[in-house]
Order: structure tokens, then C-alpha cells, then sequence
């Protein structure tokens, strides 16, 4: 294997690990947006079920 190839086989790598990381912020990114998701909808289930069940007020 020359010089050359095993430059290109390391820059190969290289990009492959970057990729990678880069994958893994895009993740945390995905995580946080699905979280803040999951959120909205539970507070538009206690929004409906407050509709479906609404609390009277008596005395």
C-alpha cells in the first residue's frame, strides 16, 4: 500500500468519525425536539379530558 492510499484510507476515516459525531449532536437535537413533542401533546390530552369531563362546581 503506498503513501497516498493509506493517506486516503486515514482521511476516509477521519470523515467517517466526523460524520458520525455529527449524527450523534442531530440526535440530542431529535431527542430534545420528540421531548418538547411529547409535552404539548400530554398537555393537549389534559386539555381534552377536561372537555370531556369537566369538574362542576357545587356547593
Amino acid at each position: 500500500m503506498t503513501e497516498n492510499e493509506k493517506q486516503e484510507l486515514l482521511g476516509k476515516a477521519l470523515w467517517d468519525i466526523a460524520n458520525e459525531l455529527r449524527g450523534a449532536m442531530n440526535a440530542d437535537d431529535l431527542i430534545e425536539a420528540q421531548t418538547t413533542k411529547i409535552e404539548a401533546l400530554k398537555t393537549h390530552k389534559k386539555g381534552l379530558m377536561q372537555q370531556l369531563f369537566p369538574q362542576s362546581i357545587t356547593n
